[in-house]
């Protein structure tokens, strides 16, 4: 898993924490404070609230500061059991960070013979630029467009609190072969019972435009306002400017 935020710890934890996963997922971050209480604890503590249920539990994780420790490391795994692993490669950072966290996925993906890369970003565009990364290093990796609907925060370093229960979706965005749907759908049974509820979506494109229009519409008024979500239709100039902003992203995605 490369980036070290709240969705990515989300993921890497929950991960970790199935039996068979213990130690074999990784997660590459530059927090320096998250990867000394990762190294320390020998892993991400997962608590749950609210919505997502009310549990504790500590995922193995490996921290990582560098894409070449991953590949060292995992490398490994395979001389000791060849054939038995596939490498798949979550990218959960910010719009910002995506070209960075391409050249890292395309680095792994590339000495590792391939894979899965799902990129768990919301917003549009980094879909091509993954796309384009990999061609350009000729990686033979097929790339997985995630839109995750459930909420997660983090109270401190080497701490994740899983906030929201939602579904995670996931769909090409081109053409695949049976193989590679093959390794989608063990991914999909992985994550499932790692109880992170994922389904296909053969729509995911016009699902991220869904996506990213509602949070046009809704984030940045709740951040300037300091409110919750909820509070918006009860503030009629609010309401309206919500209105008049789902109008305008939807005339973008359609032109």
């Amino acid at each position: 898993v490369i980036g070290g935020g709240s969705v990515g710890s989300l993921f890497s934890g929950r991960i970790a924490a199935i039996k068979a996963m213990k130690e074999r997922v990784w997660l590459l971050t530059q927090w320096q404070e998250h990867f000394t209480a990762m190294s320390e604890m020998k892993g991400i503590v997962v608590r749950e609230e609210g919505t997502a249920g009310a549990e504790t539990m500590m995922g193995a994780v490996r921290p990582a500061s560098s894409a070449k420790i991953i590949i060292e490391s995992r490398a490994d795994f395979a001389r000791t059991d060849p054939g038995r692993f596939q490498t798949v490669v979550f990218l959960a950072v910010k719009q910002g960070q995506i070209r960075q966290a391409a050249e890292q996925a395309a680095q792994i993906l590339h000495e590792l013979g391939g894979g899965l890369c799902v990129t768990l970003l919301n917003g549009m565009g980094h879909i091509e630029v993954v796309k384009n990364t990999f061609k350009y290093h000729d990686v033979r990796a097929a790339v997985v467009h995630g839109l995750f609907y459930g909420g997660a925060h983090m109270p401190g370093p080497g701490m994740v609190v899983h906030s929201g229960a939602g579904v995670l979706e996931l769909g090409f965005t081109s053409h695949t072969d049976d193989i590679t749907h093959a390794l989608l759908n063990d991914l999909c049974e992985l994550l499932r019972l790692a109880r992170l509820p994922t389904r296909l979506n053969p729509n995911i494109t016009a699902a991220a435009w869904e996506k990213l229009i509602v949070n046009a519409s809704i984030n940045a008024l709740t951040a300037l306002l300091h409110v919750r979500n909820g509070a918006l239709p009860s503030l009629p100039p609010a309401s309206l400017l919500m209105h008049q902003l789902c109008y305008e992203a939807h005339a973008v995605a359609v032109a």
